[in-house]
């Protein structure tokens, strides 16, 4: 996974819009800065943290060694979940939602991506009155870990000093 659940937003954002295939969309993170537009005349599309659960890493938390330091990882993994809400201006209808969510299965879960996003649906379609309109939520759900570099000394040998057949 990233550093953090923000920079992984960040990483998506960045990713999609580099994505020839959204190119008529405007691609922005939840709770942006900029003024809200009034009504839309093309389609955007809101990446947004829906959910996060934390579960028990394997091997007690141990991912393995970390080439370039020297110590070893430990974290837990983590099922995230991110939203995609996807408005179009109403008078097209729900067309260009249901193509974006299209395109978003097929740029994040068909395609290789570097996300690694294992299942992805669609929700219902409502209409926002104050940018004009229909509003499509998408949730996509991915497995990392969340790791720490553990920077003790690294076991290199084991001493036997008894015998434990002749016992």
């Amino acid at each position: 996974m990233s550093e953090s659940i923000g920079h992984l937003k960040d990483a998506i954002i960045s990713y999609l819009g580099r994505d020839g295939r959204f190119s008529g969309a405007r691609i922005i993170g939840e709770f942006p800065d900029t003024e809200h537009p009034g009504a839309l005349c093309n389609p955007v599309i809101v990446v947004g943290l829906s959910r996060v659960d934390i579960i028990p890493g394997g091997f007690g938390d141990y991912y393995g060694e970390n080439l370039g330091s020297g110590g070893g990882l430990y974290g837990k993994s983590a099922n995230v979940t991110i939203y995609f809400d996807i408005y179009s201006p109403s008078d097209s209808g729900a067309q260009p939602g249901e193509r974006l969510y299209e395109t978003l299965c097929d740029a994040l879960i068909i395609a290789p991506s570097p996300f690694g996003f294992t299942r992805m649906w669609l929700g219902a379609i409502s209409g926002d009155r104050s940018s004009a309109s229909n509003r499509i939520r998408v949730c996509a759900t991915l497995r990392g870990a969340l790791t720490g570099l553990e920077t003790g000394l690294s076991l290199e040998s084991i001493i036997v000093t008894k015998d434990l057949k002749k016992e």
